[in-house]
């Protein structure tokens, strides 16, 4: 039987474990599967200094959640792999506890909260407790103020 969606549990999971990243920007390559962990790898020495850097990888393309001064390194040297390239962009994320593993609802709560302000979701990385929402800055102190609000 499937578990009753916890409003009220959804409601104080993302009051307590949502903040903003300003100045972030979203690339994406089309690359070839081999290549993409080197591309990792390249910047592997260049993490450590920076905010933000979350990837996915599908089957031919690698996004990027980065900050935007790691963007511009990153853009320059994968110039003719760039699918799309978005800078100055804001990162909502949610870093959860174990149990909102387990709670039916909790994103798509907050993408209806979101898209009920008309806040348009750019873009989604997620691993494992981990879920960042890339809108545009502009949208950010709107879309925390929501969350904090519930």
């Amino acid at each position: 039987m499937a578990k009753k969606v916890n409003t009220d549990l959804i409601k104080k999971l993302l009051k307590e474990t949502t903040h903003i990243k300003n100045n972030v920007s979203l690339i994406v390559l089309g690359i070839n599967p081999d290549e993409m962990i080197a591309v990792i790898n390249t910047f592997r020495n260049y993490i450590e200094g920076y905010r933000v850097f979350e990837t996915v990888i599908s089957q031919n393309t690698l996004t990027i959640l980065c900050d935007d001064v790691l963007a511009l390194e990153i853009t320059n040297i994968y110039k003719k792999h760039i699918i799309d390239y978005r800078r100055g962009l804001s990162a909502l994320t949610m870093i959860h506890p174990e149990k909102a593993i387990d709670t039916p609802g909790v994103l798509a709560h907050t993408l209806k909260l979101l898209a009920d302000a008309n806040i348009n979701i750019i873009g989604i990385i997620s691993c494992y407790r981990d879920i960042s929402l890339i809108i545009k800055r502009d949208d950010a102190f709107k879309a925390k103020e929501l969350l904090e609000k519930l």
